[in-house]
């Protein structure tokens, strides 16, 4: 009965290791065991089975379960391994007799052609050599720029030590601007004052003197000297002066000859300007071009003069163009009303016979009467009915 009784302890500490199905049975024979326990008969298996019987039943089923699970013991491992090994060698005895063969027949190895890819991997390989020159000649580029900027910089640390220099400099030399600006202005004064002076000597020499030679033409420009044609002009520009330009029909100057005409518009070669422009020595001017036999010319001067004597030249080669009687008027300004009076200074003949210059004295009334400018009315020419040609008119008097 203590045979029985310690068999069940055993079987239960072999069932830990066993599988499940050897573990029923085990409890199946524990529990036909436990039955004839309880009836106090031994089993056959507890009176037969020891431990060695017991030991090696648990390494078969041990075996079995492995199996079970389909895991390749040892021995089928050593026989893959030799079948492997086997079907290499094979493979690498014909790939000798192929190649044997081929060197014996003298058979050149044929290469694969060249595919798309080989030749995107050429394109790549280009790209990328390019691209290493241009990452060379980029770093050269940069370092050439750093060394620019380097001296550059260096330029200008040594301008900025030298700015307070030059600073010192610069206001020396806007100091002695100033000063030469002084001088200029106060020179410039000192030479109108010595021409003022300068003419008043000149015509303090030759008071008398009724002929042009050596004395100041006051109808040139140069001595502001200019043609008007309306009174507005005389004075400073208003709204007054342009109503009365336009309402007044009176011109102070007339118009020229119109050489030629289309569709309207008027072509004129001469202008009043002609009159009392430059003139170079030993020239025929060409003058203007009065329209028709009669008409005026009005010259205003730069200052208010006494006039003495009034010269007109005629070098056309058409005499009967030349003006024949003339009447000379005086004009002086009244600014405070707006209003130009003239003073006629008498009538004067032009000789077609006569010299190419021909002057008029004044005395009389122009010698007491200061003037703004003058006016050449022209009464009546030499035949020539188109036009009147008046080379040039030249004005010689003293400033007031």
């Amino acid at each position: 009965m203590q045979h029985a009784t310690s068999n069940p302890s055993d079987a239960q500490l072999d069932w830990t290791v066993l599988p499940t199905s050897h573990r029923n049975t085990s409890k199946g024979n524990n529990a036909t065991a436990d039955g004839l326990a309880e009836h106090g008969e031994a089993g056959p298996e507890d009176e037969a089975a020891g431990p060695e019987d017991e030991a090696v039943v648990s390494e078969e089923d041990k075996t079995a379960s492995f199996w079970e699970q389909g895991l390749p013991t040892l021995a089928m491992l050593q026989e893959w391994f030799i079948i492997l090994a086997t079907a290499c060698i094979i493979f690498y005895a014909w790939y000798l007799v192929l190649a044997f063969s081929s060197i014996i027949k003298h058979t050149p190895t044929a290469f694969p052609e060249p595919t798309a890819f080989d030749d995107n991997l050429r394109c790549c390989n280009g790209i990328y050599a390019q691209l290493g020159f241009m990452h060379e000649s980029f770093g050269e580029k940069v370092a050439t720029l750093a060394a620019k900027t380097t001296a550059l910089g260096d330029t200008a640390s040594a301008l900025t030590e030298q700015y307070p220099h030059w600073e010192a400099k610069l206001q020396s030399f806007e100091k002695a601007t100033s000063a030469l600006q002084e001088s200029v202005r106060a020179n410039t004064l000192a030479l109108f004052n010595l021409e003022a002076k300068l003419q008043t000597v000149k015509e303090a020499a030759a008071p008398t003197c009724k002929t042009p030679e050596h004395r100041f033409n006051y109808a040139s420009p140069s001595l502001g000297g200019a043609i008007v044609t309306h009174a507005s002009e005389f004075f400073k520009p208003t709204l007054l002066g342009v109503i009365a330009d336009v309402l007044s029909p009176t011109r102070l100057t007339s118009s020229s000859h119109v050489d030629a005409s289309f569709f309207g518009f008027e072509f004129m070669s001469t202008t009043p300007e002609n009159t009392i422009s430059f003139k170079i020595p030993g020239e025929n001017p060409d003058g203007w071009h009065l329209a028709g036999t009669s008409g005026n010319l009005t010259i205003r001067f730069g200052s208010p003069i006494l006039v003495d004597a009034v010269q007109l030249d005629h070098a056309h080669a058409d005499a009967s163009s030349a003006p024949k009687m003339l009447q000379l008027e005086g004009l002086t300004a009244h600014p405070e009303r707006h209003y130009v009076e003239f003073t006629d200074f008498g009538t004067f003949e032009f000789r077609a016979d006569g010299a190419v210059q021909q002057p008029f004295a004044l005395d009389g009334v122009a010698a007491t009467t200061p003037i703004h400018g003058i006016r050449v009315h022209v009464l009546s020419n030499h035949g020539r009915e188109e036009y009147t040609v008046l080379s040039s008119i030249e004005v010689y008097g003293a400033r007031v």
